[in-house]
Formats: structure tokens, sequence, C-alpha cells
């Protein structure tokens, strides 16, 4: 249910934004070519649509990530936590994370020191999410090795894939 309201407030907010703006520069276009009120809803709700797509695989994928090591450890982890932290983790990964990244690859450049001091940090970050949402320290502990773990081997992954940094 958290998952679908996060979903939700995503939407709202950026269909909100989305129509604001066509609205606005609607009203810049001749009379000819301008959108009705339900074309200018009907184009923000496609629009808004596609980024929240995108943020709910991303969220699918931190969920599943965190069930699939819960299962394979057997840490019977209540799935409002799992949700809980998948949003956290979001949330890392989208804000501070990469600032993160750009502070260790200055201070180490680009070699295996960089990857394990990466590696250290994210799990200090996560294990420290998992004691704030309430788990015990076992649990924290499996789940934020393996999630950075999973994590690593995505961003190699992505990285031997030739495709470009966005």
């Amino acid at each position: 249910m958290k998952l679908i309201m996060t979903l939700s407030i995503i939407f709202l907010i950026l269909f909100l934004f989305i129509f604001l703006f066509i609205k606005k520069e609607n009203i810049k276009e001749p009379n000819d070519k301008k959108l009705n009120m339900f074309g200018v809803t009907l184009v923000s709700l496609l629009l808004a649509l596609i980024p929240t797509a995108v943020f709910g695989i991303i969220l699918l994928t931190l969920l599943g990530s965190s069930i699939l090591i819960d299962h394979a450890f057997s840490l019977n982890i209540d799935i409002q936590q799992l949700i809980i932290l998948a949003i956290s983790l979001f949330i890392y990964f989208y804000s501070l994370d990469r600032l993160i990244e750009i502070l260790l690859k200055y201070l180490f450049g680009e070699n295996l020191l960089y990857q394990a001091a990466v590696f250290l940090t994210r799990g200090i970050v996560i294990f420290t999410i998992t004691q704030l949402i309430g788990l015990g320290q076992t649990s924290g502990l499996t789940l934020s090795i393996g999630l950075v773990i999973i994590v690593m081997i995505l961003e190699k992954l992505y990285d031997s894939s030739g495709m470009e940094s966005v």
C-alpha cells in the first residue's frame, strides 16, 4: 500500500507541474493551435505517467532485491519494512550516493581502493537506514551487504553495456 501511495504522490506532483506548464504554454499559442482543457489534461496525464512508471520500475527493482535477500537468508522481515527500505534507498541512491561517489573518486582515483570505499560507504549508509526503520543488527547487516553487492553488480553491468550515463 505504501508503494502505491508513493507512486500516486509522485504521479500527482508530476501531473500538477506538467499541467500548469502546458496550460501556461498553451495560452501563448495561436487560437488555431490551442488545446482545449480536455487536451491539456490528457497530455499532462500521459506525460506524468512516463516518469512515474520509471520511478515505479526502480522502486520495484529495489524492493525485489530486498525481498530476494530476505528470502535467501530467511530473515523474515515484514513487507512494510521492506517497502520503507526500498523508498529510502531510492531517495539515497538518487540524492547522496552520486555526490559521495564523486567525492571518493576525487580522493582515491578510479582504482580498487575507490571501489572498496564505495562498497564500504554504501554498506554503512544502508545499514544505518535498516537500523532507522527498526530491523535487527543481524538482519540489517545481511540485508545491507546483500543490497550493496546487488547494486555494485548492476552498476558494473550497466557500465559494461556501453550505455551512456544520464
